[in-house]
């Protein structure tokens, strides 16, 4: 047995060395003898396996709203309906759209030309230099 911690408390408890093959564990503290490696001592369960989330349609993420629905799904912990998917998508997708508005229309768009403009008519010389 090694000392494991668990993946979303981190409490610490002993875990068999043989993961995944054994899933024996043992809690920290209840004796120094450890539980015997193959079977799962009566006190606590052996972790759960994280589950999987998926797209509510299918598929490989292709955008930022497929991103969203999977950041949500995994805040939730299961796979979201399609109804939920498509609405977590359209969420994603007006506040993007509301973000971007704000960043053109509060004029840090243009600031931020005017200086990258400026820093390379500064910095970047082309053809020969001139001797000085």
């Amino acid at each position: 047995m090694v000392a494991r911690t668990t993946r979303r408390t981190n409490e610490p408890f002993y875990g068999c060395s043989l993961f995944p093959t054994c899933r024996g564990t043992r809690p920290i503290g209840v004796g120094d003898a450890p539980a015997h490696p193959s079977r799962p001592s009566g006190r606590s369960a052996p972790p759960r396996p994280r589950q999987r989330v998926r797209l509510s349609l299918g598929g490989r993420p292709r955008g930022l709203a497929d991103d969203a629905e999977l950041l949500v799904a995994r805040l939730v912990g299961h796979t979201l309906s399609p109804l939920q998917g498509c609405l977590v998508q359209i969420a994603a997708m007006a506040l993007f759209i509301i973000a971007a508005w704000a960043f053109f229309a509060s004029g840090l768009a243009a600031t931020i030309a005017e200086a990258l403009g400026r820093f390379a008519a500064q910095n970047m010389h082309f053809g020969p230099r001139p001797t000085p």
